[in-house]
């Protein structure tokens, strides 16, 4: 409705208002980008080595939390383990004595980052 009165108006308001929803929604993405905690976790695990060699699970939590500045309680072992798992980012598995390591797909991290970044 905004649009088609501004384009009732003039033309001028119509150029203006569609410049600023431009940079409002580029803004909302920016937002967006840097809460979301999937996002993060994907930039996180991009930047990790990219062996197949396994990483501890409690390891790679405190690391991300120190990467994403996240403080809050939300952010543990249990979580971050369930988030790799849910964004397919765990290759292979075990669970030892300390608790429970993982092989990484960093490839797949970095793929889907590129995604995020090009949206823009």
């Amino acid at each position: 409705p905004l649009c088609f009165i501004a384009e009732f108006i003039g033309q001028e308001i119509m150029v203006n208002l569609i410049r600023i929803a431009k940079v409002l929604i580029n803004l909302k993405k920016e937002e967006q980008e840097m809460e979301s905690k999937d996002i993060m976790v994907y930039d996180f695990i991009s930047k990790q080595d990219s062996n197949l060699s396994y990483h501890s699970v409690k390891r790679l939590t405190d690391e991300f939390r120190e990467f994403s500045g996240e403080i809050d309680e939300d952010v543990n072992s249990k979580w971050f383990g369930r988030a790799l798992k849910r964004l397919n980012l765990v290759i292979d598995k075990r669970r030892v004595k300390r608790g429970v390591e993982v092989s990484l797909n960093v490839v797949k991290a970095q793929e889907k980052l590129k995604i995020f970044r090009v949206q823009d």
